[in-house]
């Protein structure tokens, strides 16, 4: 059996996507504020973030956080189904289907997550009589592809 040098191996695959112009690399931007970044030396919008409503910055919220960091420290330590379902996730759930006047609601950590979650569900339960058909926008995130994916539907992406 022949043996693989690696070092090798990954250098010129990174090699041929940088010459196919395909190569990724971090930018570090400054946070100006929650639409605004620096990036060398420019102020630019930042159409790319998932904090569009500015909740990053929200006074109230960062305060609520700061309380429930000091009560509680920082992540779960588990998914919420192993071990790491709070009192302040359903609390959280409760106030936003009362708000929203429906019978419960769920948080996600993730738009990614939310998405994939709840597609996903869908697609493997018994309410279609017939495999769906699901048509998305190549454009669409990744979470949608991934949600739809190995459930009996027909998925079609198409170029807008």
């Amino acid at each position: 059996m022949k043996k693989i040098n690696y070092d090798q191996f990954f250098f010129n695959s990174l090699n041929e996507l940088k010459i196919k112009g395909l190569d990724r690399y971090l930018k570090t931007l400054i946070k100006i504020d929650p639409i605004k970044v620096k990036y060398k030396n420019k102020v630019l919008l930042n159409f790319s973030s998932n904090d569009y409503l500015g909740l990053s910055q929200n006074n109230t919220i960062k305060r609520d956080t700061i309380k429930i960091i000091k009560k509680y420290g920082i992540g779960s330590g588990s998914s919420r189904l192993v071990s790491g379902n709070f009192d302040f996730h359903e609390k959280i759930e409760n106030v936003l289907a009362k708000k929203k006047k429906s019978d419960a609601a769920i948080i996600f950590n993730t738009g990614y997550l939310a998405n994939y979650s709840i597609l996903s569900s869908i697609f493997s339960s018994n309410i279609f009589k017939k495999n769906p058909i699901v048509f998305s926008d190549k454009l669409n995130h990744q979470c949608i592809y991934e949600g739809c994916k190995n459930k009996k539907i027909n998925f079609f992406r198409f170029s807008s």
